[in-house]
């Protein structure tokens, strides 16, 4: 059972979670053929279920630790093992079509990003089961779940073909008339 001074976290993170999760679908919808469909490129498909995967995670737990009286040490070990199963689909999916060294990094870094999460996630869910009154593991549970929202950000970013850092093309000082 959750304690009471978790109620307005997880009921904020539920909240925030079905906001975010809706707005997967507004990216989505945008250009479907560029992101699900099947003719859609392995990378896109691949950021778009990445995405998918974390937002839906702590919407999910968030959801289970409002039912009165609800152990979320289950709902967590679930919403974990399906985060780790689906990096490592992903990870046999996405890095053998990845070009180049720097694509391969890129996609890498992601997919061990996510193995990381989701590893510490069924860690807390591990703890939580062997005792649901652990406030260690509760307190980074409900951390984590805020990394993992925004690593599911991130990658509904990039699904909208935006650099999340851009780079200079030129040096700042050739053009002068530039502000």
């Amino acid at each position: 059972m959750v304690p009471a001074d978790f109620e307005t976290y997880f009921a904020t993170m539920a909240a925030v979670g079905g906001t975010l999760f809706g707005l997967i679908f507004v990216a989505v919808s945008i250009s479907p053929e560029n992101t699900v469909q099947k003719d859609a490129p392995i990378g896109r498909q691949v950021r778009a279920a990445g995405s998918y995967n974390a937002l839906l995670n702590p919407l999910v737990i968030s959801l289970f630790a409002l039912i009165p009286h609800e152990d979320i040490s289950y709902p967590t070990l679930v919403m974990s093992i399906l985060g780790l199963v689906s990096m490592l689909f992903m990870a046999f999916s996405l890095l053998p079509q990845s070009s180049g060294w720097y694509a391969r990094f890129h996609d890498g870094l992601f997919i061990l990003g996510g193995l990381v999460l989701y590893g510490f996630e069924t860690y807390y869910g591990l703890r939580l089961l062997q005792s649901e009154s652990d406030s260690y593991a509760l307190y980074s549970l409900a951390t984590l779940f805020i990394i993992i929202d925004t690593f599911g950000l991130a990658r509904a970013w990039s699904l909208l073909g935006v650099r999340q850092f851009p780079i200079q093309d030129r040096h700042p000082h050739q053009d002068k008339n530039s502000a």
